[in-house]
């Protein structure tokens, strides 16, 4: 699917848009509001992992790491930690 996105050019020239930008802005917001993955951010704008995580430090935006994997992570610990 392909969305189309105008800007006025006093907008444009304003915040120095483009394309890359307009998908960075909107693939961190995603991913800030838990709408998709690390992932498919990433694939959004076209980037890794890596260098999504590199924008998301740029911009103060941290993982979305809630209680529910925190309490996974821990058990399949525990559980390691028994065998």
């Amino acid at each position: 699917m392909e969305i189309s996105v105008s800007f006025d050019d006093a907008v444009v020239d304003y915040w120095q848009l483009n394309e890359r930008k307009i998908k960075e802005a909107v693939a961190l917001l995603l991913y800030h509001k838990g709408e998709v993955t690390m992932g498919a951010a990433a694939n959004i704008i076209g980037c890794s992992k890596t260098e999504f995580d590199a924008l998301m430090r740029e911009n103060k935006i941290y993982f979305n790491y809630g209680q529910d994997e925190v309490a996974s992570d821990l058990d399949k610990l525990d559980q390691l930690f028994k065998a």
